[in-house]
């Protein structure tokens, strides 16, 4: 079975090393290089091109964010899992849009990091648990937010993700790569659940305070 090529990218050397042992447990991962900064990141995929870059947003010299828009141009078939301490929509929003397929959080359980990879190599896209459930704290904690956000799939999550972000069913399409039709299916599945008239309201419940 051929080895599937991963670099790490991460400023701290304990996290690199934790995730270095934890992955290559897995016989067919195999971590080929890791770094601490993300200029050198994109210099290894350019001259690598792993099947998997696991990404810390928080990289000094260059951080993932713009980093990960430099790896999708220089090698294109390199998937991107970012992993951070933040959890605010905007940072997911961007990786995203700069072309990552998962995002995690730095206190993800090791199970859930595996889940995540795996997802991703299977040609999926990955939000982790905590990012949901702080969907479902939002909702809670705002009386006139509409129930049923922890019903939401992580695809569906993704979807409100670049939805919030501006983009259109149709630019959705091919930042996903899916059908047009599955993209307004999972849209009005979303409303469905959430109790929602239309896409203002989607807004205004992630938003309530605004942009």
């Amino acid at each position: 079975m051929k080895a599937i090529k991963i670099i790490l990218a991460d400023d701290h050397r304990l996290v690199r090393e934790a995730l270095s042992l934890f992955i290559s447990s897995v016989r067919r991962l195999k971590v080929i290089a890791e770094c601490d900064n993300g200029e050198e990141a994109v210099r290894l995929c350019r001259k690598f091109n792993p099947d998997l870059l696991i990404l810390d947003i928080n990289l000094p010299e260059l951080n993932g964010i713009d980093a990960a828009a430099q790896i999708k141009m220089a090698s294109p078939g390199t998937k991107i899992l970012a992993v951070s301490l933040h959890t605010q929509l905007f940072y997911i929003n961007k990786m995203f849009q700069m072309g990552a397929s998962g995002y995690v959080s730095k206190s993800s359980a090791r199970e859930e990091i595996m889940d995540a990879i795996e997802t991703i190599l299977s040609g999926g896209k990955y939000i982790c648990k905590e990012v949901r459930n702080i969907f479902c704290s939002q909702e809670s904690a705002t009386s006139n937010t509409p129930a049923g956000l922890h019903s939401l799939t992580p695809r569906e999550l993704e979807i409100i993700t670049l939805v919030s972000k501006g983009n259109s069913s149709k630019e959705i399409t091919n930042i996903l790569n899916i059908t047009l039709k599955t993209v307004e299916v999972h849209r009005h599945n979303v409303l469905k659940k959430l109790k929602l008239k239309n896409t203002a309201a989607l807004l205004k419940m992630l938003y309530p305070n605004g942009f």
